[in-house]
This record gives C-alpha cells, sequence and structure tokens, in this order.
C-alpha cells in the first residue's frame, strides 16, 4: 500500500514536471504580439518653398504614385554620406511591401526597431539620419496609422 502511494506521487511530479516544461517551452518560443503599420508615402519634386498665391501660402502639390516600402530591423550604415543606398546593400531580412496609387501602404511588423526605406530606381532611399552615421530608425511598440515617409530627392527648399 505505501508502494502504491510513492508511485502515484512519483508519477503525478513527473506529469507535473512535463506540463510546466511544455507550458515553459511554448512561452519561450511564443511569437511577440504583431503590430500592424499603416502609413504613406508622400513624393515631392520641385520647387517646395511657400509661394504667395491668392493671398495665401501655398507649396506645390505632393504627387504619389505605387512604390516599394521594405521595413529592415535594426541599424543600417550610411554609405559613402549618401541619401540612398542600393537596394542589393540592403541588410537582409526585411520585409516588403508596396503602396497603393494613393501612396498608402500596410505592413504587419514585430516590436522593434526598423529602418524604412522607399524602394525606387533600383535604390533604397531615406532623408533621415541620426547623428552617428546610421539611417533613422522608427520604434514599433503599437499599431500606428500615421507613419509618412516622404520621398524628396528631386525636390528643393
Amino acid at each position: 500500500m505505501k508502494y502504491n502511494l510513492y508511485k502515484k506521487v512519483f508519477l503525478f511530479l513527473i506529469l507535473f514536471i512535463i506540463s510546466l516544461s511544455l507550458v515553459t517551452f511554448k512561452s519561450l518560443c511564443h511569437e511577440p504580439n504583431l503590430i500592424k503599420i499603416n502609413g504613406k508615402v508622400e513624393i515631392k519634386v520641385g520647387n517646395q518653398m511657400p509661394q504667395i498665391s491668392n493671398n495665401k501660402f501655398d507649396r506645390t502639390p505632393s504627387n504619389n504614385s505605387e512604390v516599394k516600402i521594405i521595413a529592415v530591423p535594426g541599424k543600417v550604415k550610411l554609405v559613402d554620406n549618401n541619401i540612398s543606398i542600393p537596394i542589393d546593400n540592403i541588410p537582409p531580412g526585411g520585409i516588403i511591401t508596396e503602396t497603393n496609387v494613393l501612396g498608402k501602404f500596410s505592413l504587419t511588423l514585430k516590436p522593434g526597431k526598423y529602418t524604412f526605406f522607399i524602394l525606387k530606381d533600383k535604390e533604397a532611399y531615406r532623408n533621415s539620419f541620426d547623428e552617428r552615421g546610421f539611417f533613422t530608425q522608427t520604434e514599433i511598440k503599437k499599431d500606428t496609422n500615421d507613419l509618412i515617409l516622404t520621398y524628396d530627392k528631386f525636390a528643393f527648399f
């Protein structure tokens, strides 16, 4: 009788340890919550200086067209202090999407820091930098509906 009690306790402990290890393994392998990013690309060309017209300040409107966007996890170093880098030099692991005719796009990402580029004419463009020689990163913590990326390579201010 004492032997059966020990046997039941031993089996209970074994099952408890197995179930606990499965829960721990599942929590370690669990994907973080995915975050929905909605944004817009603004393409600016020509004179962007305010101009007086009909007693109002006005600017040349942005032209929106379909382009690709890539979100690269982590930092991306500038190449020769240029505002763009060849597409072949983009680090692996980026997530690509396309804009619609209005310049709007959507992405689903894991939380973290990303460098967003506009892919156009075989280059990745981002006219925003930090003081350490890297393209500016965007920290993604929660759903966002207002990420704006500007392509102003052929604009002057």
